[in-house]
């Protein structure tokens, strides 16, 4: 009986975990520090990318032979920041869809 019990309770601890009983996790919100983090991320690595197509000559070095270490850290330096973050659910029947608009300032470095 006791075996049966415990390979019922694994059997369905996924189904009730999946369910959210276990999840501790807030509501999306556009503002969170982890969307933010993750908006600035891929605004660094596009940028990167872009520079790595289309100016890298050789792996090692950039244009006008600036290391690409040097150059990555100089691109990290340039400030982004958002403000005005807001979480919209435009549709009431879809509780699950989300859109998020900000305002994104960030600088432009000087040659």
């Amino acid at each position: 009986m006791f075996r049966k019990a415990v390979t019922l309770l694994f059997l369905l601890s996924p189904a009730v975990s999946y369910a959210g009983l276990f999840d501790s996790t807030p509501e999306l919100k556009c503002g969170n520090d982890n969307a933010v983090t993750a908006a600035k991320e891929w605004i660094y690595n596009e940028a990167l990318g872009r520079l790595q197509q289309d100016y890298i000559k050789e792996p090692s070095t950039l244009f006008f032979d600036i290391p690409q270490t040097q150059y990555e850290q100089q691109l990290r330096a340039i400030p982004v920041q958002f403000s005005d973050v807001i979480t919209q659910n435009p549709q009431a029947e879809n509780a699950n869809l989300r859109t998020c608009s900000a305002t994104v300032a960030m600088g432009i470095p000087q040659p």
